[in-house]
């Protein structure tokens, strides 16, 4: 019984802690029916109040962006590594990973400068990304923002350890 009630503080308590650990936090997870080719990827025909419908996403796929909020580690991390992995897990019975979302070594070069010059102004970088899926035969699709090291995730503010966007689809 005690041994119980130890497990559960610890999955109390460890849900409640900040995540020092992770490379990046997220803002603004949008699922949409479009991402326009602007820049900042803006979305189109979003989901409202967790739903979207199927027969508007737009052939047959799901739109999913969001703004990666970095700071110092994040920024270490990529002047070491030239590169900075961001991947999505979209999850399922079979779940798949789709990589390419973050800063690749063609993007460092050409935004170094300006990164590091936000950084050194506001305490942090952003950039904003997104991916889409075929795969919307199920009434609920869930994703996962993860780091190169595994670690989810999360909106800034969020409290818990574990993180996942998540859409209706309906008809």
């Amino acid at each position: 019984m005690i041994r119980l009630i130890l497990w559960v503080l610890v999955i109390f308590y460890g849900a409640c802690l900040p995540a020092s650990a992770q490379l990046f936090e997220i803002t603004l997870p949008t699922f949409s029916t479009f991402v326009t080719n602007d820049g900042n990827y803006t979305p189109i025909g979003p989901a409202i109040d967790g739903k979207i419908s199927r027969a508007s996403l737009s052939h047959g796929l799901l739109y999913f962006s969001f703004t990666v909020y970095a700071g110092q580690a994040a920024l270490d991390y990529v002047q070491q590594m030239h590169r900075l992995e961001v991947v999505a897990v979209i999850l399922g019975d079979q779940s798949e990973i789709v990589s390419g979302l973050g800063i690749t070594q063609e993007k460092w070069i050409a935004g170094k400068a300006a990164w590091t010059s936000q950084l050194s102004q506001l305490g942090y970088f952003t950039f904003r990304t997104y991916m889409n899926t075929e795969k919307i035969s199920r009434d609920k699709i869930g994703i996962q923002v993860r780091d190169v090291k595994g670690n989810i995730a999360r909106p800034i503010g969020y409290s818990l350890l574990a993180y996942e966007a998540d859409v209706t689809i309906i008809p």
